[in-house]
């Protein structure tokens, strides 16, 4: 990324991203030798693809996400990758859908379809990976592998309409994965590390709390109605029917369904009787209460998503 942005500095003569668009010198390059501006375009996206997770960028999410303690997974699934699609679409619209950014625009075009490509190698990628997972955080980390190219969409939509569904998925997108990596915390308090599929046996029975907070953040993962996320799935699909990329939508369908399955494969261990006798399930007052808000915020956002397209 740091040579993108050397090259875009050497094109323009400047980082300021509302004046790269406007640049005679960036325009006049564009219009004889469009080259050096498409590698520039190329490595900055690279650095972005590598930030937020997307294939063949991928490879450092699984065993980072497993290796690290709970609280800095949260973190990297959360806050750095709404960070990382903020900061992508923030130079997007700049360059491509700001006021006198139109001499890029037929550029933009382009840069559209390649994302579209990003984002249905991400997406089949990701999905398919976390069906053979044995170990929660790892399918947790390749499910966000597959969410981050359906977080594609809202840029590749270049609309006013992708945007607002981008922001709303975003904001699904967190609470659901605060509301479960919340559960891996409270079991990692009990001292279980392992990671297992296998040790959700008998959650139900151990703690039905747990268990809802758990079946409200992958059912919302799922896109299943009504929650956050079908919402969410809902606009990002609507908004790139209406750009034109009827292709995308049908990927999309068919790899929600995919997601789908390994989100209800947890659900079913989690109700299945205790392999081995556990204790039941505690956890202090702070973590039940974000928890508690993380549930509720997934039920509000499905019920009453209004409110949150209309801020976006």
């Amino acid at each position: 990324m740091v040579y993108g942005i050397s090259l875009l500095y050497g094109l323009t003569g400047t980082i300021d991203l509302s004046l790269m668009a406007t640049s005679p010198n960036l325009v006049a390059q564009v219009g004889s030798n469009p080259i050096p501006f498409g590698i520039a375009t190329v490595l900055i996206l690279a650095g972005f693809a590598y930030k937020i997770s997307l294939a063949p960028f991928h490879f450092w999410t699984p065993d980072v996400y497993e290796g690290a303690p709970t609280p800095v997974t949260t973190f990297l699934a959360v806050a750095s990758k709404a960070a990382g699609f903020g900061a992508l679409l923030r130079f997007l619209a700049a360059l491509f859908l700001g006021q006198g950014a139109t001499a890029l625009g037929g550029y933009g075009e382009r840069v559209a379809l390649m994302l579209g490509l990003l984002a249905a190698i991400t997406m089949t990628l990701g999905n398919f990976a976390a069906l053979r997972q044995s170990s929660l955080k790892r399918m947790l980390a390749y499910s966000s592998i597959g969410q981050a190219g359906f977080l594609l969409f809202g840029p590749i939509a270049a609309s006013d309409r992708g945007i607002d569904a981008l922001v709303f998925y975003l904001a699904s997108y967190t609470v659901a994965n605060l509301a479960a990596f919340a559960v891996l915390i409270a079991l990692e308090a009990r001292g279980e590390t392992e990671w297992s599929m296998a040790r959700l046996s008998g959650l139900w029975q151990r703690s039905p709390g747990l268990t809802l907070v758990l079946a409200l953040a992958l059912l919302s993962l799922a896109g299943v109605p009504p929650t956050a996320g079908f919402i969410a799935k809902f606009a990002m699909l609507d908004a790139v029917w209406q750009a034109g990329y009827p292709a995308l939508v049908v990927l999309g369908v068919v790899t929600s369904a995919i997601a789908a399955a390994y989100y209800l494969r947890v659900l079913l261990r989690a109700a299945s009787p205790a392999e081995t006798d556990a204790p039941p399930m505690f956890g202090d007052w702070p973590l039940r209460l974000g928890m508690a808000l993380a549930a509720l915020a997934i039920v509000v956002l499905g019920l009453a998503p209004g409110w949150l397209l209309s801020f976006s």
